[in-house]
């Protein structure tokens, strides 16, 4: 809510044995322009609507620089009043003034109100705690797109990574059965595929050309006859570049890596 512009001040005074909006009934009068003398309009206003000290006003006795005044000050007898009781005597008027203030004094309320409303808390995440909210909250939209898993699981863990600077790619790529997910089901980028065999991106991109799974051209990689069922076309997009590359079967590269693993042995041993 904005600022309410103040046409009466309102404090706070110790009213029922709380600490309570109030508005000096003095000051009220003369907003309301009432042509009765103040000490007579709030007494009979009081006796008139049943309004009780100590619940809806007290009484404050002040002293006032006064010459004329024996030892120069004068006793003023203030009410300090409620907000529902300035609303029903500013109501009561039936004056343009009289409906000026109750709306002032609505509004006074409905401002407290809104102070005085706990404010939900926003929960404060650790890098990984909100990796992790970003990542199910990725997979879940990828589940309902049908999004095959194997893919999902890689490409929602990069974008989590992104938006919480936790990395937790390695989660996924070097934990195939993550989610129950078999690894002939598993799909991963050079870089992560070579990870599980010592090497780098470059080096297992070498090395799967050495299988016979993919070759270069000046388009990038693309796959062989032979690599074709083992992998899948994959777009990629970094500021304003874009393209594609290619994500490997675990499982079925491993096969063939540990193939010409074995085959080296029994070389070695003729």
């Amino acid at each position: 809510m904005s600022e309410i512009y103040q046409i009466i001040s309102i404090t706070v005074c110790r009213i029922n044995d709380t600490d309570t909006q109030s508005v000096n009934a003095r000051e009220l009068h003369g907003f309301l322009e009432s042509k009765q003398e103040f000490s007579h309009w709030i007494k009979n206003r009081i006796e008139d609507y049943d309004f009780t000290q100590s619940i809806d006003f007290i009484v404050i006795d002040n002293f006032i620089i006064d010459a004329t005044a024996f030892g120069g000050k004068r006793k003023v007898i203030d009410y300090h009043i409620t907000l529902d009781m300035a609303k029903e005597l500013s109501m009561v008027e039936r004056n343009a003034k009289g409906k000026e203030a109750r709306k002032y004094f609505i509004a006074c309320e409905r401002k407290l109100k809104e102070q005085q409303t706990p404010q939900p808390r926003q929960l404060e995440y650790t890098p990984a705690q909100r990796a992790q909210v970003d990542f199910d909250a990725l997979m879940s939209i990828a589940e309902r797109a049908e999004v095959p898993k194997s893919f999902a699981l890689q490409e929602c863990a990069k974008m989590a990574t992104r938006a919480s600077g936790c990395d937790i790619t390695p989660l996924i790529t070097q934990a195939a059965g993550m989610d129950k997910v078999p690894n002939k089901d598993v799909m991963l980028e050079p870089t992560e595929l070579g990870k599980h065999y010592g090497l780098s991106g470059k080096a297992m991109n070498n090395k799967l050309m050495d299988l016979d799974l993919q070759y270069r051209d000046k388009e990038g990689w693309k796959p062989t006859e032979k690599g074709e069922p083992l992998c899948e076309r994959h777009a990629w997009a970094v500021k304003n570049k874009s393209g594609y590359n290619l994500k490997w079967n675990w499982q079925g590269v491993d096969e063939l890596m540990q193939n010409i693993k074995r085959k080296g042995v029994i070389d070695n041993v003729k």
